[in-house]
């Protein structure tokens, strides 16, 4: 797939999956581990989603 993908991760849940499974799903993949974190990232830590989502956009 050609387009930007953005794989958001809590480090207490899924990150290290995420890590390894999404590269080989595209180009232009970005995996993010998002500290203190477990399943519930925008809930959890909005700011560090928020910060992400800039950054893949900028």
């Amino acid at each position: 797939m050609e387009v930007p993908i953005l794989a958001l991760g809590g480090d207490e849940s899924n990150h290290a999956y995420l890590r390894d499974l999404m590269p080989s799903e595209g180009t232009g993949v970005r995996v993010v581990g998002i500290a203190d974190c477990g399943h519930y990232l925008p809930e959890e830590q909005p700011e560090a989603v928020a910060d992400a989502k800039e950054a893949l956009l900028s």
